[in-house]
């Protein structure tokens, strides 16, 4: 048990002074007997025991100081050290605060993406089953016996209705896939506006009148003549327009294009049943769909305004949404602009279609690896009395063209085994050419036309062909 340091000096004092008192006597003595000399040393002992207590408490008080400062100055360094480690514990308590903060973000996102995720797939399987329950069922019709030509018509229109609607949905789920691997490439072409909102007008025009819908076509006093991505910009607006012909039962859609500085301002207004305030944002989200009360509204994947956002932040633009509950929405699309151009130039333009009935007898080598494929593009052509023969890939395109020079029109596939589209018409092109090349490939990404032109292909088409669409680029370039 340790002694305080009062009583340490009090018991130390005491001890001197008893060994003082008993030895300091026998001292004196064993040096004098002589009383006189005695007494005088006596004055002399209590100064001297005064002196030496002094020096001893002087040395030992001292050497407690030193003691103490030394402990002092521990402490204060392990101090400095507890508030050293305090703040880096109170600094990484925050840091696992803000982990556990971002943990829990995470895990409500990851929550309510598996949600929708679900309410996905779960729609999804509804939104594909429906037409394909149209396109089976009145394919299976079609062949019955005893059928009028009026019923055959009426359920050709159904299965070609309910194939083009499978048709965006597969549309739909490989843009936002693509989009969100990074595999689409964003081109730089000039753009008309007028042509591109011509064009969706018409896309737009027939739902809007079947819902009597107003969907005025938009004018603009000049055309806006620009550089970007006209198939991304074209994408993000017909999103944006079906979404809103899609949440108005009456009233109006309209588009409003005008040019703020250097940005491209693309209004798209509706009279529909608007979002709330805390949906505006939400709705971007893949799979999201606006809570309709009861209103039987959420047909559709989920995925149109996304892949509008996905296209627009591709563009470096971006889509903002103004809405009112019960009254309306207003969509706005801005894109910034590099270059604005006065006319279209600088890339290679399709000739203005030219129907000729000089078709008849012309040779046409149709290189296609799908043999339904070819079947399909056999059965179209027909009716134009031209020669078809047929190339498995694109080594035999080559081939052929080697040993038969004078051919009139190739339809390429792009993907093929053994020699692609693309350097068969490149390798043929060098042995040939004046020989027009139609590309029709399954590959519909920004920049596929671009690269196709560049191969040497004079026109493109994407799968599933249109008879219309083929018939026309075929009699077109058949010369």
């Amino acid at each position: 048990m340790k002694l305080r340091f009062e009583l340490k000096i009090t018991l130390l004092y005491l001890l001197l002074r008893g060994l003082w008192i008993l030895f300091s006597d026998k001292l004196l003595l064993s040096i004098t007997q002589n009383k006189e000399a005695l007494t005088e040393l006596q004055t002399y002992k209590g100064w001297f025991f005064i002196i030496i207590t002094g020096l001893f408490f002087y040395s030992f008080v001292r050497k407690q100081l030193i003691k103490l400062e030394r402990s002092e100055k521990h402490l204060e360094k392990t101090n400095k050290e507890i508030k050293k480690v305090n703040q880096t514990l109170i600094r990484k308590t925050r840091e696992i605060e803000q982990i556990n903060r971002e943990l829990e973000y995470s895990r409500d996102k990851a929550m309510e993406s598996d949600r929708l995720k679900t309410a996905f797939l779960e729609n999804m399987s509804h939104e594909i089953r429906t037409p394909l329950n149209g396109i089976v069922g009145f394919s299976e019709l079609i062949c019955e016996k005893g059928i009028s030509d009026a019923e055959r018509l009426e359920f050709s229109s159904i299965i070609n209705s309910n194939s083009q609607q499978l048709l965006e949905i597969i549309h739909d789920i490989l843009d936002i896939s693509s989009l969100r691997t990074g595999q689409v490439r964003i081109s730089n072409t000039p753009v008309s506006v007028s042509d591109l909102l011509d064009e969706i007008h018409i896309r737009w025009n027939k739902e809007a009148e079947y819902k009597s819908i107003t969907f005025p076509k938009p004018h603009l006093e000049k055309d806006i003549i620009l550089r970007s991505d006209y198939q991304a910009l074209k994408k993000i607006i017909d999103k944006l327009v079906h979404n809103a012909l899609k949440y108005t039962a009456k009233g109006s859609v309209s588009l409003n294009v005008f040019m703020d500085e250097e940005i491209l301002n693309v209004n798209i207004s509706d009279t529909g049943i608007g979002i709330a305030p805390e949906e505006t944002e939400l709705i971007f989200e893949p799979f999201y769909q606006v809570n309709t009360a009861g209103k039987d509204l959420n047909s559709g994947n989920g995925l149109g305004l996304s892949i509008a956002k996905e296209y627009a932040a591709m563009l470096k633009g971006r889509v903002i949404c103004r809405s009112t509950p019960g009254k309306g929405s207003v969509f706005t699309l801005k894109v910034p602009v590099s270059e604005q151009l006065h006319e279209i130039s600088g890339i290679p333009e399709i000739d203005e279609v030219k129907i000729t009935p000089k078709a008849k007898g012309k040779t046409v080598l149709i290189v296609e690896d799908e043999f339904n494929n070819y079947l399909y593009l056999n059965e179209i052509l027909k009716p134009l009395n031209v020669n078809i023969y047929h190339a498995h890939n694109g080594s035999e395109a080559v081939e052929y063209i080697r040993n038969n020079p004078v051919v009139d029109l190739i339809l390429m596939d792009i993907k093929m085994p053994v020699l692609n589209g693309y350097e068969a018409t490149r390798i043929i092109k060098d042995l040939n050419p004046e020989v027009p090349v139609i590309a029709q490939t399954a590959h519909a990404m920004s920049g596929d036309r671009e690269k196709a032109l560049e191969s040497g292909c004079c026109d493109y088409l994407t799968k599933p062909l249109k008879r219309e669409d083929l018939i026309e680029l075929v009699t077109k370039h058949l010369k």
